[in-house]
């Protein structure tokens, strides 16, 4: 499952993982963006995945090419914004990075514009470069990720796998 929220006036989407992840949650997710259902989410929003609390689960074989052919037609010829990972260990950094070369192949997302790291700090900054010269800074992004109830205040019901807690470094 991802949990999904826009960082009020930043524009930008910040998603969760929560344990069990897999590729159909992101297909969902980009599914309530197109749909409308995500207020204020388009899918050229800049987001930072935190998947520090549940990894990916491996994906079937093929698995990878199925959602990047799903993942093209929800985004429908527009470009994806900038998208910064929070990868831990190197089973998951791998399969982000694998996603973001897949992306850029299916025409999606440059390559450039996906950074994968195990640090919010180096997120944080890398996506204050990627936005507009007026746009939030890194201290501002971080303000508002840490004004979002954690996933397991916000979704008593769910079993969740956690690696820490966020914090703004």
């Amino acid at each position: 499952m991802l949990d999904s929220v826009l960082l009020g006036r930043t524009g930008i989407l910040l998603t969760r993982s929560v344990a069990p992840f897999t590729l159909s949650d992101i297909i969902e997710t980009y599914q309530r963006i197109a749909d409308g259902t995500l207020p204020g989410a388009t899918m050229s929003s800049p987001t930072i995945h935190d998947g520090r609390a549940a990894i990916l689960e491996k994906p079937a074989p093929g698995e990878f090419g199925l959602f990047v052919m799903r993942r093209k037609l929800l985004q429908r010829g527009h470009k994806a914004g900038p998208l910064a990972i929070l990868a831990p260990g190197l089973a998951n950094f791998g399969r982000s990075r694998l996603y973001g070369i897949l992306s850029h192949v299916g025409k999606i997302r440059d390559e450039d514009m996906t950074y994968v790291t195990e640090e919010l700090g180096e997120a944080l900054d890398w996506m204050e470069k990627q936005l507009a010269p007026d746009g939030p800074s890194a201290s501002q992004i971080a303000e508002a990720i840490a004004t979002v109830p954690l996933v397991e205040d916000r979704v008593e019901s769910l079993p969740i796998r956690r690696a820490g807690r966020d914090s703004a470094q």
